[in-house]
């Protein structure tokens, strides 16, 4: 079993922590330096400019030195020139620094952020590939499968068609080392050609071509194909592996952006072309003493981790194959500044308050009630000494407990010289560590056995170094659940939030005013009825608040940071307050159903065609229908068989227009996405070569139901080809590869089609529940809605290499 907390050297484990570290590089010369440490730091300064200076010199003196020149004179240009070259040198050195340095304002209070800022860009040079061992990317003979040199695209939607196919034409063209002239092959793209019937005509085979024009990978018949590269198949290979007629389409390459559908069944699947998710730190270079480690506990995704081990308060996280780095630390945010924010688009914060992405507390279910209660009866109120004990090392705390510790001991030496001589019982106020030392532990106690030292008093000071909500550690969960005296707080001002009832006394309810906290310690410590009302919440269940606060806890942060990583990536939905993936839920949503009679779809929305004056389009009855048909609702089966699958879906039907054209509607349902392709079938006694206008109308009931039941449905149009529909967590977007005129009206989409022959539209539906946690997410795209517009925009082409 792994443990989250407390720390292992904090006295309230037996556990130890180890002592390798890896070495980290932070020049270009691989120099190895304490890793990341408070104080490190790292140059490439030389003196280059002062050589450059002082050989120009010479150079300059030697031209004249059949000139007679006053030597006094000469030392003087020599130390001008000297001086002039240490100052240009030093200006050098001061502009560097300053543009290596961050000016994020959140990262300035963190010596360990700053560090690592100030050298991001030389870092950077050492890691150009995401953990590859540290060798350098070599260049990939375009062969199928492998990486072109073709740039990636920064715009969503496409420029200009024919310029746009005139670029990649060149770039295969140039890969494939063709030739410019009259008798070298000809590329064609199948983006405005039948290529099919091509493919069927040619004598001589031609050769398929793919290309891929995104950052990541794309699957299709079986093969890879590599970000901006290229996969090229013989016509014959080509019908082998492609030979699947409901994934050919005359214009368009139905690829996928995962080999299988990413569930987590088939993540933790062993084997899984899914791969695992992968947690660097930054500036940690792999090495043979430094690799990822699979994380050994339990855990619904496949994680692999890099150990920490840098001895640091506070790290960077690295989720491999992306740009996001989680902030991750269990110290207060009082002492690092950086640690009170996160949230930006690609950076993240996994620390103690319970706010931020990936919650880490001090307290775990695991460390300090496995049983689920508490096992660990109170202190016996007349053996255990009448006092408090406190123990610190930091006597320079933000929340200055010290003062308040001090302020009590002179009031407990006080009141024990006047209780000796009126006969009463002491009670004292024990410092036994580094900070304000006045008594040591019994003799038969180890000075580290706090659970033993703590048992031996009827309370515990346990004090915090700062006051921060949320920072609570093991102070008090120590004491809580490993011993049975009583605990005083000070610290994190929602701490009622967190603990059972009437469980300590709250610093708080006194101001922290040291007379005060005084006369109530002593108040309670000569009564044992109001003692022990302290500890009444042992003999019960847990409540059930904070049963459900902490119930994520049940699953290690290391896990939850792979979950979070992994339902971010592939688009599943994530519970914040539980830290789990909300797969089953937007699967659900996702789900695919239509009429049995007619084929027309009934979920993720219920599908209507009409005429431009709202009149209800018949569908043909004998429509070819690629699925299941029979009375009433049917949908896709989404069983257990879907291990090692993609959950593909192509369904057509033909939609009759008044004129006896007809509009040919399929639909793909793959990667939890779903595509539609909409053409006009003009008929054989049909003359009119007129667009013919028709509305699509989807109805979305899972924008009506939920509990968010006052809130409206809004939307938001993002340029002339996508917009959204939003209600609470769920988010509907809708994509076009033509300007289209829609309208919205609560959880209902119009679409307005204008159709032509030969023109195809397409459209992409994608359903997503929302990690609502911060604010800015009901605004902005979220990471697999950018990958899976992308995708859209800049489809997998398809090329045939004609012979000349």
């Amino acid at each position: 079993m792994m443990y989250e907390s407390p720390p292992a050297s904090s006295g309230w484990t037996k556990r130890r922590a180890s002592s390798s570290r890896p070495s980290v590089e932070c020049s270009s010369r691989r120099s190895v330096l304490p890793p990341l440490s408070v104080g490190t730091t790292c140059s490439n300064n030389s003196n280059e400019s002062v050589r450059s200076a002082l050989n120009s010199n010479n150079n300059s003196t030697s031209t004249t030195s059949s000139s007679r020149v006053n030597p006094l004179a000469r030392q003087n240009v020599l130390f001008v020139i000297l001086g002039l070259g240490v100052f240009l040198l030093l200006g050098n050195t001061v502009f560097l620094f300053v543009q290596l340095m961050d000016t994020d304002q959140e990262a300035q209070g963190n010596v360990f952020f700053r560090h690592y800022h100030r050298h991001h860009e030389r870092l950077k040079n050492l890691f150009q590939k995401d953990w590859g061992g540290g060798d350098e990317e070599e260049a990939l003979p375009v062969l199928p499968g492998h990486t072109s040199n073709i740039p990636p695209k920064t715009n969503i939607v496409p420029q200009d068609e024919s310029i746009m196919l005139q670029e990649m034409e060149n770039s295969i063209a140039k890969k494939l080392n063709m030739t410019q002239n009259p008798s070298s092959p000809k590329i064609l793209s199948c983006r405005n050609s039948d290529c099919q019937r091509i493919l069927l005509e040619e004598e001589q085979p031609p050769q398929v071509v793919y290309l891929n024009d995104l950052d990541q990978p794309r699957y299709l018949c079986g093969r890879t194909i590599e970000p901006h590269g290229l996969l090229v198949l013989s016509q014959a290979e080509h019908d082998q592996l492609c030979n699947n007629p409901q994934r050919q389409h005359p214009h368009y390459v139905l690829s996928t952006l995962f080999p299988v559908l990413p569930t987590r069944s088939n993540h933790i699947e062993k084997g899984s072309p899914l791969g695992p998710i992968k947690l660097g730190i930054k500036g940690v270079r792999l090495s043979r003493s430094v690799r990822f480690t699979r994380f050994r506990g339990p855990c619904d995704v496949s994680c692999y981790f890099i150990p920490n081990n840098l001895n640091t308060i506070a790290i960077l996280r690295t989720v491999q194959g992306t740009d996001w780095q989680l902030g991750t630390s269990m110290e207060g945010p009082q002492y690092y500044d950086s640690l009170r924010g996160g949230g930006n688009k690609q950076s993240y914060l996994a620390t103690t308050s319970l706010e931020s992405d990936i919650p880490m507390p001090y307290f775990s279910w695991d460390d300090y009630a496995p049983e689920g209660k508490v096992t660990v009866p109170a202190v016996d109120y007349d053996k255990a000494i009448k006092g408090a004990v406190f123990m610190a090392r930091n006597c320079q705390s933000r929340n200055r407990r010290e003062d308040l510790v001090k302020a009590l001991i002179q009031k407990s030496i006080a009141y024990n010289n006047q209780s000796v001589a009126a006969a009463e019982s002491p009670f004292r106020i024990d410092s036994i560590s580094r900070c304000l030392h006045n008594h040591d532990p019994p003799p038969t106690i180890h000075k580290d056995d706090k659970i033993e030292i703590v048992n031996q008093y009827l309370m515990y000071l346990a004090f915090e170094n700062q006051n921060a909500n949320d920072y609570i550690t093991e102070k008090l969960w120590g004491s809580l659940f490993r011993t049975g005296a009583l605990p005083v707080y000070m610290g994190a001002p929602n701490i009622e939030e967190h603990v059972p009832p009437h469980s300590i006394i709250n610093g708080r309810d006194f101001a922290n005013n040291a007379h005060a906290l005084w006369e109530y310690l002593l108040q309670v410590a000569r009564n044992r009825t109001l003692y022990e009302s302290y500890h009444a919440w042992r003999d019960q269940p847990l409540p059930e608040r904070f049963v459900r606060k902490y119930n994520f806890t049940h699953v290690h942060s290391t896990c939850r940071m792979c979950r979070w990583a992994f339902a971010k990536r592939y688009g599943w939905g994530w519970d914040h307050e539980q830290q789990s993936i909300q797969e089953a839920d937007v699967r659900e949503n996702r789900k695919l159903c239509w009429d049995g009679s007619t084929g027309l779809l009934q979920s993720p929305f219920r599908e209507q065609w009409l005429s431009p004056n709202f009149v209800e389009l018949e569908v043909e009855p004998n429509g070819n229908t690629d699925g299941e048909m029979g009375q009433g609702v049917v949908c896709e089966k989404l069983g257990d068989d879907e291990q090692q699958q993609q959950q593909n879906y192509t369904q057509t039907r033909s939609i009759l227009l008044p004129n006896g054209d007809s509009v040919n509607r399929t639909i793909w349902n793959h990667d939890g996405i779903l595509d539609m392709f909409v053409e006009l079938e003009s008929s054989s006694s049909s003359s009119n070569t007129d667009a013919q206008s028709v509305v699509l109308k989807m109805d979305l009931p899972l924008l009506l139901t939920g509990k968010e039941e006052d809130e409206e449905v809004s939307e938001k149009t993002l340029g002339n080809h996508q917009f959204w529909l939003q209600r609470g967590d769920r988010r509907v977007s809708v994509l076009t590869n033509h300007n289209l005129l829609w309208a919205s009206d609560d959880g209902m989409v119009r679409l307005f089609f204008s159709l032509q022959s030969n023109v195809t539209f397409r459209i992409r539906i994608l359903i997503e529940h929302l990690d609502l946690h911060r604010p800015q997410h009901r605004l902005e795209p979220t990471y697999f809605g950018q990958i899976v517009a992308q995708d859209f925009f800049h489809p997998l082409e398809k090329f045939l290499v004609l012979n000349g």
